[in-house]
């Protein structure tokens, strides 16, 4: 996320499940400059939507 962070745009990770090994993952997601808001809206609707930390990838 370093680079993503220099340029200046927002950027996060977040967990959507878990591999066969318990082991978490993840997904990064990348906004346009200055969409934070928007960015963080995706996020949330990943969350409700298509994540499932305890399902098997």
């Amino acid at each position: 996320m370093r680079w993503w962070t220099l340029l200046g745009v927002p950027a996060l990770s977040m967990p959507v499940a878990r591999s066969a090994n318990g082991l978490p993952l993840a997904i990064q997601l990348v906004g346009g400059f200055g969409e934070d808001q928007h960015l963080l809206q995706t996020a949330k609707w990943v969350e409700q939507n298509l994540t499932n930390p305890f399902a098997e990838a």
